[in-house]
């Protein structure tokens, strides 16, 4: 089964997204923030790394230099 960590600021957007892969046939974890995400990596196999388009906005609950932060960690890690 593939593993997918799927990250984005908006609460409601990142359930609607993990609702739907879930029932696609894909594992999906969706953690609340950066950190969880990064903790998520660093505990877990994840095939795909789904960041929302709204994490390069700079308004954004969690910022560009987060979204940039998570693509380094999982390339490091994976």
């Amino acid at each position: 089964m593939i593993r997918v960590l799927n990250c984005a600021p908006d609460e409601e957007l990142r359930r609607l997204r993990g609702v739907i892969l879930t029932l696609r046939g894909y594992d999906v974890v969706s953690p609340s923030t950066p950190k969880d995400a990064i903790y998520e990596m660093y505990s877990g196999n994840f095939d795909v790394l789904l960041l929302c388009h709204q994490l390069g906005i700079e308004n954004c609950q969690l910022g560009v230099e987060n979204s940039d932060m998570l693509c380094e960690t999982f390339k490091q890690r994976f």
